[in-house]
């Protein structure tokens, strides 16, 4: 059984790495739109480390079981390191922001997370409050001008608009399956009001996926119904707060050129444009054979694209990257009948992931591969359990 000590270093673990990002304030650097912060400095990444290594001291036993049930990804993640530092050698300032993912993953193969329900329970309990005191940040940083982005994006403490909102997403709908009453209520506006801030079209429709989601693995149709309603009233939310500002106009034009790329006309508004245009880039860097099998464009070893799939084909190629996405889906639960609050959070939550790897760097950004790291944890536990009693 758990002490209340080991329960109470996990959860300031995941605090801890948590708010890594919002170290990003107390530097006086103007990085515009680069996005080279996530990377990290020396301070963000010795929090980052901290929180890490906090995880390991919690509960250092290792589960060969564990291990042995999700050996397909720990392969491909395994493949995806040693390719990645290999090329790194040869190009040591390439993009590192992978290796938020690769820290992240050390909790896969270091020891049995999961082995009981009660230290995951632990973590995730956590989440709705240290995302509200990072919203409250967020808020008072955003109303006094300051912002990492040029146009004061608002990024929380994740560094970037986009990842933010399915962030708001994950609080949402954990407060959905968890909370009851006003508390619901409560965590749900607030985590809709993060969604609105952020600005960004990925996660709104991540959000509408993700409801439609739990109302085909639940049957309840009127949440449903009122999360539509809910995206609706965020929609003109939106353009009451950022009518008059270049937030607003960015997003009505990706609004704009996503309808004329279904149409079949020219996107060229915003990022619909150069998401499409990635997506022509790699099928023109895949026809070369070896990019195709083993990736590594131009001798890179990370090729960034705003597409985690786009990215990974080209840095990776196509066969490991189609490996890792179906490992996913391979251990990912589609009936919830008999499972848990923390199964159905953690198979929604990664449902969400495996869209925004299509349009979002989602595993790139800080905190976001250590939450999804866990749910993986979570359902490979939930499969080894299910087989155990099968056998019984």
């Amino acid at each position: 059984m758990f002490s209340v000590s080991r329960i109470f270093l996990s959860q300031l673990a995941f605090a801890i790495c948590f708010f890594a990002m919002m170290s990003l304030y107390t530097e006086q650097i103007n990085y515009g739109t680069s996005q080279g912060f996530q990377e990290g400095g020396l301070l963000r990444n010795s929090i980052k480390f901290l929180g890490i290594a906090l995880f390991f001291v919690a509960y250092p036993r290792i589960d060969l079981s564990l291990i042995k049930e999700n050996k397909l990804m720990l392969l491909v993640i395994a493949y995806f390191f040693f390719s990645y530092f290999f090329f790194l050698g040869w190009n040591i300032s390439a993009d590192k922001q992978l290796i938020n993912f690769f820290l992240c993953s050390l909790l896969f193969i270091g020891f049995g997370l999961g082995k009981e329900q009660i230290w995951i329970d632990s973590i995730f309990k956590t989440l709705p409050y240290v995302y509200l005191l990072s919203l409250v940040i967020e808020v008072y940083v955003f109303a006094n001008e300051f912002s990492i982005f040029d146009n004061l994006g608002f990024v929380g403490s994740v560094g970037n608009p986009s990842s933010f909102g399915f962030l708001s997403c994950l609080v949402f709908y954990y407060s959905v399956i968890y909370f009851e009453s006003s508390k619901r209520i409560f965590f749900s506006l607030v985590s809709f009001i993060g969604l609105v801030m952020s600005g960004s079209m990925a996660p709104a429709l991540a959000f509408f996926i993700l409801g439609l989601s739990f109302f085909i693995l639940t049957g309840r149709f009127t949440l449903f119904a009122f999360y539509f309603c809910l995206i609706i009233f965020g929609f003109s939310t939106l353009l009451l707060i950022y009518q008059d500002s270049d937030i607003f106009l960015h997003q009505l034009s990706k609004l704009i050129g996503l309808l004329s790329f279904l149409s079949g006309e020219e996107a060229n508004a915003g990022s619909i444009d150069a998401r499409v245009e990635i997506f022509s880039d790699l099928i023109t860097g895949l026809q070369n054979i070896y990019v195709l099998l083993f990736g590594h464009l131009n001798g890179l070893a990370y090729i960034p694209r705003d597409s985690f799939i786009a990215g990974m084909s080209l840095s990776f190629g196509v066969p490991a990257t189609l490996f890792f996405l179906f490992s996913v889906l391979k251990i990912n639960a589609f009936d919830w009948e008999g499972d848990t609050k923390l199964v159905k959070f953690s198979s929604l939550g990664l449902i969400g992931f495996l869209f925004m790897m299509i349009p979002n760097r989602i595993l790139d950004y800080w905190p976001l591969p250590l939450i999804f790291v866990i749910m993986i944890i979570v359902m490979v536990r939930r499969n080894v359990t299910k087989k155990e009693l099968s056998r019984l």
